[in-house]
Order: C-alpha cells, then sequence, then structure tokens
C-alpha cells in the first residue's frame, strides 16, 4: 500500500480524534446502558407515555391531538408512534428510539461546543459531562419526552451562530411541541435579537426574530384547540387542582439547582464566582428568603403520590431525614446565589458593551427559566435539565478564557 495514500485518512484521524473518541465512549455507553435497560420494567411516566404513543400509533386525527392524556405538547408521541409503526411498540423497541434521540443530541452538543470555543477537547469533557449527568442517562434509554427539548435547544444555538432563520423556525416548533416550557429559551433568544436590531438594524437579524414567532403559532393553535396549556383530560384535573400563579418556592429548587448539577463547572469557575465580596454579602443578605419558600412538593405531586421532587431532593432525605435536607438546601441556595449575581453581572457589562452574542442570550435564558418556570403547575428537579447543556458551554468558554495566555474574562460565542 502506498503510505501517501493513508496521509489524508490519517490527518483526518487525527484532526477528529476527540470525536471519534467520544463517539466510541458514546457507543460502548450505550451498549452498557441497554444490557441494563432491556431488563428494566415501566419506569415511571414510562407507562402512560408508552400508552400514549400507542394511542397515535393506531391511528391519527386532529381529534385525539386535542383529546390525548398528557400534560405535555405532542410532537415526541407523534415521532414515537412514527418509530413504532416501522420498528414496534413494545416498550423496548420504543427504547431503542430514544438512544438513537440521546446519541444525535449528543453529537451535535459536540459539534458546537467544538465550532464555538475552538477545542476539540474542551467538547469532549462537556459531552462527557453531559452523557453521564444522572437525569441524562434516564433521558438517553427511558421512553420520555425530555431530550427532544435538549435537541432543539442546541438547534438553536446553531441557528444563532449560523444566521438560519429556516434552521431557527425548526428548533423552535421542535422545541414547543415537546415542551411547551422550552417558551423560556425563545422568549430570551428573541429578545437577544430585539437588541440586536435597537443597536444596528440588519435585515437577517429581522428573519431571525420573525422565525421565532413564527415557531410559537402551531403550540398556539394547539393552545386554542385546548382551551389551555394542555388538553382537558383527566391527568389535566389530576394536576391542575391549582389556579395559574406564580409559586416562589419552585424558584428556591431551581435557584440552589445551580450549584448541585453543575458542580463541576461551578469549582472550574469558582474564583471568578466566588472570589469577590459582594456576591458572599448579597447571598447572606438574600439567604432568610428561603426559610420563607423552601422546597417541598406541589399539591399536584402530593395528589400523585409524590413526596420529594426528583433525585437529589430524594436521596438527600434518605441520608439525613425531612429535617436537615431542608438546612442542606438552605446552604446550597445561599452559595448558589453568587452563581446569579455572576451571570446579571455578565449581562449588564454585554448590554453595556452592546455584546449580544450567545452568551447572552444562554444567561438571559437563565433569568427568562426563573421567571417563567415557578408558573409552572408541577415542581420537579428535571425541568432544570434544559439549562445544563447551555450553561455547560458558557461556564466552559469562561474557563477556557481565564485559564488562556491573555487571560480574557469577557469571552464571547458569536
Amino acid at each position: 500500500m502506498n503510505v501517501n495514500s493513508t496521509m489524508p485518512l490519517v490527518k483526518t484521524i487525527n484532526r477528529y480524534r476527540w470525536f471519534f473518541l467520544c463517539g466510541l465512549i458514546l457507543f460502548l455507553f450505550d451498549l452498557v446502558l441497554w444490557h441494563f435497560v432491556r431488563q428494566i420494567p415501566y419506569w415511571g411516566d414510562e407507562i402512560h407515555f408508552v400508552g400514549t404513543i400507542q394511542y397515535f400509533g393506531h391511528d391519527f386525527s386532529w381529534r385525539k391531538l386535542v383529546h390525548y392524556n398528557e400534560m405535555s405538547a405532542p410532537l415526541p408521541f407523534l415521532l414515537y408512534a412514527g418509530w413504532g409503526k416501522v420498528v414496534g411498540f413494545e416498550l423496548n423497541d420504543l427504547r431503542l428510539f430514544s438512544l438513537v434521540i440521546s446519541a444525535v443530541t449528543y453529537l451535535a452538543f459536540f459539534g458546537f461546543v467544538a465550532e464555538s470555543l475552538k477545542s476539540q477537547k474542551a467538547a469532549f469533557g462537556c459531552t462527557l459531562f453531559l452523557i453521564f449527568h444522572p437525569y441524562m442517562v434516564g433521558f438517553s434509554a427511558l421512553v420520555f419526552t425530555d431530550m427532544l427539548p435538549i435537541l432543539a435547544s442546541i438547534l438553536v444555538l446553531y441557528a444563532m451562530r449560523s444566521d438560519r432563520p429556516l434552521l431557527m423556525f425548526s428548533a423552535g416548533v421542535l422545541g414547543l411541541l415537546s415542551r411547551q416550557y422550552f417558551v423560556f429559551l425563545l422568549f430570551a433568544v428573541g429578545l437577544t435579537y430585539l437588541f440586536r436590531l435597537f443597536y444596528r438594524y440588519r435585515r437577517r437579524d429581522l428573519f431571525m426574530a420573525a422565525s421565532i414567532i413564527l415557531s410559537t403559532v402551531p403550540l398556539c393553535i394547539l393552545a386554542y384547540a385546548w382551551q389551555g396549556f394542555s388538553p382537558k383530560t383527566e391527568l389535566n384535573r389530576l394536576y391542575m387542582d391549582e389556579s395559574f400563579r406564580f409559586h416562589p418556592q419552585y424558584l428556591s429548587l431551581y435557584i440552589l439547582q445551580l450549584s448541585v448539577y453543575l458542580l463541576p463547572l461551578i469549582v472550574l469557575n469558582a474564583k471568578k464566582i466566588y472570589g469577590r465580596l459582594l456576591p458572599w454579602l448579597i447571598a447572606v443578605a438574600c439567604s432568610w428568603l428561603y426559610w420563607i419558600f423552601p422546597v417541598r412538593p406541589c399539591p399536584a405531586a402530593v395528589n400523585a403520590s409524590f413526596f420529594t421532587v426528583g433525585f437529589f431532593h430524594k436521596y438527600t432525605r434518605l441520608l439525613v431525614g425531612p429535617v436537615a435536607e431542608q438546612y442542606i438546601f438552605w446552604i446550597l441556595f445561599t452559595v448558589s446565589i453568587p452563581i446569579l449575581v455572576f451571570v446579571v453581572k455578565d449581562l449588564y457589562h454585554r448590554v453595556k458593551s452592546r455584546t449580544y452574542d450567545i452568551i447572552f442570550a444562554i444567561h438571559l435564558s437563565l433569568i427568562c427559566f426563573l421567571l417563567i418556570l415557578p408558573w409552572s403547575y408541577f415542581l420537579w428537579e428535571k425541568y432544570f435539565m434544559p439549562l445544563v447543556p447551555l450553561l455547560t458551554i458558557t461556564w466552559t468558554a469562561f474557563y477556557l478564557a481565564s485559564a488562556s495566555a491573555s487571560k480574557n474574562t469577557f469571552p464571547r460565542i458569536d
């Protein structure tokens, strides 16, 4: 064999070695995950999700789209139903589709991080962090509806980076028709484009903003047909026992999760977040608010026999009991406030310098999330998960910038 003929292949492998290594680890991880998950019976919401998928799979009509017995938007059930028609509607047949969706999501995430941060090594580390995240493991292999909005969020970032209105529209529809609360990200990205338009008019930015608005139309049509945010069914009556209002205790949970589910990134940026006195003074001044609005299951969860709000709450209670858990949550709430201070300060500096980039949009999405999600009917840790890949990108960018020779403290992702 001619040595020269193999050189392009060697160069390609060397250039994309971190991508190939990530793909190999993901493949092996999926094999191990599949070995264990195929022996597990229905897990949590899977039992009624599979029923809804079969409901859509046997025949489809507008009436079914208006009256199916779920709280979340219908697109995941329709996509799983399409897979079921080809592969089968048994539980493990549908779980295979979850593995496919998760693999596409992780590889798309790797590609975006590698392109945006100009580092395949950083992309490799970020993707592994995501793959082995406790909640993501479940999303990867079980028949849940949570992975598609995360894929949609990554596609939104791709659309921003490449200025592609059609991709933005498609990602927005995918996200909103998978989970209604995806509106928090579209709202933040839409505001980012409005800031850009006020600063400097660009027709492309106008098209991007218009595509975001148009992406809400399919969900608005369904909401009109539902006469609300979800179909009026038995499940709706079970959960929607409270009037539509803001729940401050939900805010307590989502704030403290910043220092739980993003811990490695917080450690990497600890000096930047906690290195000054002012964030600590603000944290101490605000920490008492936790005791007014402590984390506790919402009435809808209690009605459904859930007495904790997720994995972390469940295992904290098992380890220390219901009294000590509140002191742990209070400490986590307090140490998470400087993270919020850091985000708000970064947003202020970007507005001041008119830097309306992807980091601005992601940090603004955190604020929008904290303002929108407490209006939800249900409190659950996993609702925080769409923020994890987004904040992983921005805080990795900050770490790389501070670790570089230039000591740049104001990274950009355009």
